[in-house]
Formats: C-alpha cells, structure tokens, sequence
C-alpha cells in the first residue's frame, strides 16, 4: 500500500515537472512503461516513425518494466499490446507520444485503464473521449443487435424483408450517433487548430467524406508545427492528390483492357447502367471475404441494371483465375490489371483494398467506398445506396 502512494506521488509530481518544462524541440521520443503482471515477458509498439515508416518494435519486459526510444515527427498515435492481442483486446491500447519524454503505467489484461503521462495531446484526447462516451454507450448495444440480425439473416440462408429492415434501421441509428461523434470532432478542430489531435482526426478520419475545400479550411487554419507534423503532411499530400484524381461527382474515367475470356471491355460501353468497380486481388483477405455479399448484390440488382467490374491487383494470372472459380465470382467481369500493367489504380486514386466506386448510368461517379487506416469498409453502405437507388 505505502509503495502504491509513493508510485502515485510520483506520477503526479512527474505531470508537474512535464507541465512546467519546454516543448523538446528534437524528433525523439523516450517511453518508460511500468506493467503489473505475471505472463508477459515481451510488448509490442506499432506506430509510424518520423519519415512515416511502419515501425513494429519487440520490448522487452524486466522487473514489470520496459522502455523504448525513436524518432517521430510530432504527436503520434501508437498501438501497445503483447503478442497475442487484438484492437479488442483487453492487452491492448492505442494512445498518442509525443517527442519527448512519455511514461505509461499499465496492468496485465485493464491495458485500456493505463495512466499515461507526458502527452498533451493524449490528455487532450481522453478529455474529448470522456465526452464521447455516453454515444458509445448507446452505439455499443446497436452494434450486437445488428451484428445477432445478421448471424439470423445468415443462418435463414435467405433474405427476409423484415430482418434487413431491422438491420438498416439499426444502422440508421447508429450512423446518427456517429455523426454526433463526428460533429464533436470536427467542433473540437475548429476551436483547437494548433493541434495535433486536429490533424489526426481529419487525416485518419473525416478527409474522405468531406469536400475538399472543407479539408483544405481546416489544413489552412493549423499552425505550421501542425501543418509539419506526420498527420499534417499526410493531410496535405492527400488534398494535393485529390486535387488531381476523381473524386464523387466526376466523371468516372474511361478504361478500355481485356476480360477473363478475351473479349475487349469498355467502361464507356456500359453507358445506361449502373456500375461497380471493385478493386481487389486474391491475396487479399478482405476482398475475398467481401466476395459472397457481393454476389448477394449481383443477384438482387443485376436485373434492375447493375453491372460489377472486378479490377484485380494480382500479380500472378493462375492465382487471379482460381480465386474468381472458387469464390463463384465469374458471374460479372473481370480484369487482370496486373497482366495488362492498367494504371486504374492510379487514375481512381486507390491506395489500398477492398475498394468501390459506384458509377451513374451517364458514367459520373456516384460515391467512392475506400478502405482507411483506422476503418474497416462495411459493405452496407452500398448495398443501402444501392437499394436508394433501384428499388
């Protein structure tokens, strides 16, 4: 007990002494880390260094603690967790450092309830989280209903009208929410444009639903520190390659290559219909798991004019074709990018997959359905526009 209150005291005298000290103007940053537990012997620390390299660190744990140092450009969010955790793990916690000295205190499996000293931008993030939760309080019991009508829906092995109504007014709702999630956010950017968290939370979050002059307004208003950090110069690279790459609303640009069986195929030759382009490739997991809603979408709206693209990012020809058979996914068109060495990657600005764009029938390129950092595409979203759109 007496050496729990001398633990306390000091971290409560280490924030003063933080609090008073000047901003380290270097590029380094030093986590010293005490962890209470029995079984782990080692911890890993994801984050991206200050030349934005993936940085996947091993530490080691001795005495129930452990320290690592680099290098990063500014405030930086970072993923602790041991060995074996998941984003949803009870040993694992993201949580941001900045290029000075940063300490955490932890407990085996309440990762999620470390102290955490040193960072003005976490303490910025937690106050704004504790804003938040009452939202997530609500979202969470949403989610397991709809995540209990789906796992009924693909039990039943067919689509019942009711249950997908229940399952998009759940989603209604629960987008409701996140919008107000969203709105505190954005909120909070406005009144905050020197920092970090600011550029963090339009660059990982908000740039790819929002205009590109309200992305650039917000860039525009952050200091220069900001506007140098890691998530300021991702933000600015990504406005300076909008700028030049379709975005919803565009017309879609045209691509002539050759399909699975030979035949010539022109995205202009399907003028009067809707069209899916899908982005994907047989290494990748995602996209063969999105395969059989996909086909579910096929099936249902193919007869009302929808046709699907499959653009494929496979290196390997045999591997592309033995996907499309065992998925059954030859239904719709395919084309091997790879073979044809096609730039429509690159002309539709896609940086990773799964990803979709949906096309009008007069070719304008309805909404783009892309994969972020921190999200997982939900095929729901288009299947919803889809049903706005031809039912």
């Amino acid at each position: 007990m007496y050496k729990n209150k001398i633990l306390i005291f000091g971290w409560i005298l280490f924030s003063f002494l933080l609090g008073c000290s000047k901003q380290n103007d270097s590029n380094e940053f030093i986590l010293y880390g005490k962890l209470e537990s029995t079984n782990i012997e080692n911890v890993i620390l994801k984050y991206s260094d200050y030349q934005n390299n993936p940085v996947v660190d091993t530490i080691t744990v001795k005495d129930n603690e452990f320290m690592t140092k680099g290098l990063i450009n500014g405030a930086t969010h970072m993923m602790l967790s041991d060995y074996t955790s998941s984003n949803d793990d009870k040993n694992f916690i993201g949580f941001f450092v900045e290029p000075k000295k940063n300490y955490i205190s932890l407990e085996e499996n309440k990762f999620k309830e470390a102290k955490i000293v040193g960072s003005i931008t976490q303490k910025e993030y937690e106050v704004l989280s504790k804003l938040e939760e009452p939202i997530y309080s609500e979202i969470t019991p949403l989610l397991l209903e709809r995540n209990r009508l789906l796992q009924k829906l693909k039990n039943s092995g067919d689509d019942s009208d009711i249950l997908l109504s229940q399952i998009q007014n759940i989603r209604n709702d629960w987008k409701k929410k996140l919008d107000k999630i969203k709105d505190k956010r954005l909120k909070f950017a406005i009144e905050n444009p020197n920092s970090y968290l600011s550029a963090y939370f339009i660059d990982k979050y908000y740039f790819r639903s929002m205009p590109l002059d309200s992305a650039e307004f917000y860039y525009n208003s952050f200091n220069s520190i900001v506007k140098n950090s890691l998530y300021g110069q991702e933000l600015k690279l990504m406005i300076d390659k909008s700028k030049i790459s379709v975005r919803s609303g565009d017309l879609a640009p045209n691509f002539i290559s050759t399909d699975l069986y030979g035949n010539e195929i022109s995205l202009e030759a399907f003028r009067g219909k809707y069209v899916l382009l899908d982005f994907w490739a047989s290494w990748c997991g995602p996209c063969r798991k999105a395969n059989p809603s996909l086909k579910k979408l096929y099936r249902t709206y193919h007869k009302m004019g929808l046709e699907i693209i499959g653009l494929s990012s496979d290196k390997n020809v045999d591997d592309w074709k033995k996907a499309i058979e065992k998925d059954g996914i030859d239904m719709w068109h395919h084309i091997f990018s790879g073979k044809n060495k096609i730039e429509i990657n690159t002309e539709y600005n896609i940086g990773a997959i799964p990803a979709y764009i949906l096309i009008d029938r007069n070719g304008y390129i309805i909404n783009r359905y892309l994969t972020a950092d921190d999200d997982k595409l939900d095929i729901d979203d288009l299947k919803m526009k889809l049903e706005e759109l031809l039912q």
